[in-house]
């Protein structure tokens, strides 16, 4: 992708070069090599960027944190215990979903 890129760079480079060249000798030839410029621009320009994934180590880090924490409580707060494990549970849920949210953004090549 990256080596289209650099390509189409080139190209437009040439085109402008001959572009100055011929301006002032043949400015009907010039009007065509502008045209032919803008053309490439525009298509360097609305090349769609891709974008690494990311891996977010961050969520295994926050789901080992609530499971330490829940350890050190005592059984005797059960309730709270359970609270714990609904807000964790739901944590990692949203996790899932904020990851899967930019698994659907990235597109296939």
């Amino acid at each position: 992708m990256n080596h289209k890129n650099d390509h189409t760079n080139e190209e437009s480079e040439h085109v402008l070069a001959q572009l100055c060249y011929l301006r002032e000798r043949y400015p009907i030839k010039c009007s065509n090599n502008f045209e032919e410029c803008l053309i490439i621009k525009n298509r360097i320009s609305m090349t769609p960027l891709h974008s690494p994934i990311r891996k977010t180590t961050r969520c295994a880090s926050l789901a080992e944190q609530h499971a330490m924490l829940i350890e050190k409580i005592p059984s005797t707060h059960k309730e709270k215990k359970k609270i714990i494990n609904a807000k964790a549970l739901n944590l990692k849920i949203d996790n899932l979903i904020v990851l899967m949210n930019q698994m659907k953004t990235l597109k296939p090549k």
